[in-house]
């Protein structure tokens, strides 16, 4: 029985971890993310702010090989994590965190930031779930 439970976790890890990587790709794939998420307006302070957001350049204007924007997105998606000081507060991640300046963390998953609204999109889909509650029963 213990086999069946873990053997079903596992699958079922593998399959959340392969959609994680299918919405990265997804979004990537289609242009210049900054430009999908900016829209047609937009300055080019805007679009390198957006960029640096998304991990798509580093803070010296350089950009980040994919490999790393992948890592750094399942970092941000993953209820296990390691961030900079900055980052948690910049962010205001919620969670356990433990170390220097490198932190190891258990946190509430960091969906990243809503453009149109300003908002975080975990607040977003918190404030959603009681009416969707409501349409499931």
């Amino acid at each position: 029985m213990i086999k069946l439970i873990t053997k079903k976790l596992l699958y079922g890890l593998l399959v959340l971890a392969g959609v994680i990587v299918l919405v990265f790709f997804l979004f990537q794939g289609f242009g210049d993310p900054s430009r999908i998420v900016m829209g047609q307006t937009g300055d080019s302070t805007t679009q390198a702010n957006i960029r640096q957001e998304l991990y798509l350049i580093d803070k010296k204007g350089e950009p980040i090989p994919k490999f790393k924007q992948l890592l750094f997105y399942i970092n941000d998606v993953s209820p296990i994590c390691f961030h900079s000081r900055e980052d948690i507060q910049k962010k205001d991640l919620k969670g356990i965190f433990i170390g220097g300046n490198k932190k190891f963390g258990l946190k509430i998953p960091y969906l990243r930031r809503s453009y149109q609204s300003k908002r975080d999109v975990w607040n977003i889909l918190m404030q959603a779930l009681p009416g969707t509650m409501m349409l499931a029963v």
